[in-house]
């Protein structure tokens, strides 16, 4: 990674010279942040202990490192090849991710580079895996109360992002890009390379298409209403624990974004499992995944509604992993 990818003009926080670190016997250059380096030695060694890739995306790969000295995992997000949409997607992921600060959203450690030029982003990693993981795994169990909170942490983090100045829109939000930790317990949000600043007209379709909402299937003008699209989908996902859509006999993505579009098909309501309170979660999933992006509710809305004070404290009981 040259000194021109990572251009003041383009990345203003971020500072070139750093410590180092080994990871497939490469060696990496930790470039860390002004506010970071406050707090942390600039010589920090970052000894490969325990590696293996988290996952892959069209850009690269995502690898969990140990950082020896500071005793804690981390992830670093590689990014394959040096031409220009690759040197734009880091830039873009980097920029998105040291604009934001919630205890919710992944936390950006720091930028590298390795004797090749690749590019590295070194982020918090988070040691439960996935939210899209754990609905998968039947050993874990979840209540109510559990992924009430996982909901109330997802509305604070989304409403956090929409209340900046200007208001960041993520577009892809899904459950492979909400990651847990703290014993299944604390939720964030990860991927930011779909991410972007509200301008007076956006209309590039990024993002999963079972998540995406209609407006931007079809490259009309959109706001941070198509985040509140995405919400309502996983919403529906966490409280009937099946995939989205399964009641149709072809699930292709695409199949699916013409039936969203031309016909207003969503997920079956009828799935929702009579948890607690399952009549005022379908009112609020109808809330959200309007046609009409104007007519859904907001995130600070829905923030609000998932904060009421008469929900009690979650508990290590309400997430069981059965050994």
């Amino acid at each position: 990674m040259s000194d021109e990818m990572l251009s003041p003009n383009d990345l203003v926080e971020i500072e070139i010279n750093g410590s180092e670190f080994s990871m497939d016997n490469k060696k990496l250059h930790l470039c860390v942040d002004e506010h970071w380096a406050q707090r942390s030695h600039r010589r920090q060694n970052l000894n490969k202990q325990k590696h293996r890739i988290l996952g892959r995306g069209s850009y690269g790969e995502v690898h969990k490192l140990f950082w020896k000295t500071k005793n804690m995992n981390i992830a670093a997000k590689h990014f394959n090849g040096t031409d220009e949409t690759v040197t734009k997607e880091f830039k873009k992921e980097l920029k998105n991710l040291s604009r934001v600060d919630h205890p919710n959203i992944i936390k950006l450690y720091g930028v590298a580079k390795d004797t090749d030029s690749k590019p590295y982003i070194i982020m918090e990693y988070a040691d439960n895996g996935s939210l899209y993981e754990c609905m998968k795994k039947a050993e874990i169990r979840v209540t109510y109360l559990g992924i009430h909170y996982w909901m109330l942490q997802l509305a604070e983090a989304v409403a956090y992002m929409h209340g900046l100045s200007p208001p960041v829109i993520h577009r892809d939000l899904k459950p492979q890009n909400l990651l847990l930790t703290n014993n299944f317990r604390t939720l964030k949000i990860c991927d930011f390379g779909t991410v972007r600043e509200l301008a007076s007209k956006m209309t590039t379709a990024r993002g999963t298409p079972i998540y995406t909402a209609p407006e931007v299937f079809e490259g009309k003008k959109y706001t941070e209403k198509c985040d509140v699209y995405s919400f309502a989908i996983i919403l529906w996902q966490v409280f009937s624990q099946k995939e989205p859509y399964n009641h149709l006999g072809n699930q292709e993505p695409y199949t699916i974004q013409n039936l969203v579009c031309n016909k207003d098909e969503r997920p079956d309501l009828n799935q929702v499992i009579r948890f607690p309170h399952r009549e005022a979660i379908i009112f609020l999933i109808k809330k959200c995944w309007d046609r009409d992006p104007t007519k859904r509710w907001t995130m600070q809305k829905m923030k609000s509604i998932f904060a009421i004070s008469s929900v009690p404290k979650t508990t290590k009981d309400d997430y069981i992993v059965e050994t």
